[in-house]
């Protein structure tokens, strides 16, 4: 890896809570983060800070004391909204007392060091996340997806993303056309020609998620890639494809910007698949959904949250 510096955007929040970090975590990686880490948040993982069974060590009393940070890396290329990320924090902390700081760093192969320790994904029953430098062949019914984690936009071990792959595992048919919104790095799409897609596109506003998407492409061991493509475009805005799925792993906020071209363009009998909604989050979503004239088929949770597969309704 060459030498070059890094940004660092670091959000110190006064708290130890799980779905608190995991979001701070989130919004950083919704806005292109390379890579993100806790610092000083002891008992964050099950309030164990010694999980894997370690000895449990004394921690100092100056690093007990100091409050959370959650931090986001960035290319120098980078362009970082500010003032939309502050807007995001703001909304998820509510009355916690947070700040942020934007800094530059000289790379010190962080990347490379967590790539080293990046493993294969058990994302579903069947579906399989894999670094695209380990070798791994799979089991006859597993669908194996390979991708360059240092890429970002998305690894496969976030729950918003585990939510989609088991939607798309449960709902989705041979020969079914696939809508990817907020794509990523690709997985979902991915995921949806690995399980048999006829057509699957994928979006994203960024063009360097679509950079990232269109190279782990590469990876992929699937003979026939021609029914899959990748391109710049905000939501579904413009968008004329039919398809019997849509599947959207993206912030609430921005998720139901999307409803009213989505029921145009999914069959009567198509699901909409959605992700990145926090528990609490659930209750206003649904509102909308049900305003929106979208009925749910199915709700699910893990890890704190929530994914939906929706249907429209149906006129009686």
């Amino acid at each position: 890896m060459t030498n070059k510096s890094w940004q660092k955007l670091t959000v110190t929040v006064a708290s130890l809570d799980t779905q608190l970090i995991d979001w701070l975590s989130y919004l950083l990686l919704e806005i292109e983060a390379e890579g993100t880490e806790v610092n000083y948040a002891f008992g964050y993982l099950e309030n164990h800070p010694d999980l894997f069974g370690e000895i449990p060590q004394e921690i100092p009393e100056e690093l007990l004391n100091r409050d959370t940070e959650v931090v986001g890396y960035f290319s120098q290329e980078r362009m970082i909204d500010l003032e939309a990320f502050e807007l995001a924090v703001k909304e998820a902390v509510q009355s916690v007392l947070y700040r942020i700081e934007l800094s530059e760093i000289e790379n010190e192969n962080w990347q490379q060091n967590w790539m080293q320790h990046y493993e294969v994904q058990d994302v579903s029953r069947f579906v399989k996340i894999v670094p695209m430098w380990q070798e791994y062949e799979g089991l006859a019914d597993e669908r194996v997806i390979r991708l360059d984690p240092g890429l970002a936009f998305g690894t496969g071990n976030h729950p918003t993303t585990q939510l989609g792959v088991q939607g798309l595992e449960m709902f989705m048919r041979s020969g079914d056309r696939v809508l990817d919104v907020g794509t990523g790095s690709g997985i979902l799409a991915f995921v949806a020609l690995a399980f048999g897609a006829s057509m699957v596109k994928g979006y994203d506003l960024d063009p360097q998620a679509i950079e990232s998407a269109v190279q782990n492409m590469a990876y992929q061991k699937t003979a026939d890639l021609s029914p899959l493509s990748f391109s710049v475009n905000d939501l579904l805005v413009g968008v004329k494809d039919e398809a019997d799925v849509i599947v959207a792993n993206i912030l609430p906020h921005i998720l139901v910007n999307m409803l009213d071209d989505a029921k145009v363009l999914l069959t009567d009998e198509g699901y909409l698949i959605l992700g990145g909604i926090l528990e609490e989050q659930g209750e206003k979503l649904e509102k909308v959904l049900k305003e929106k004239g979208w009925m749910i088929i199915q709700k699910t949770w893990l890890k704190g949250w929530l994914g939906y597969v929706t249907q429209k309704e149906r006129e009686v």
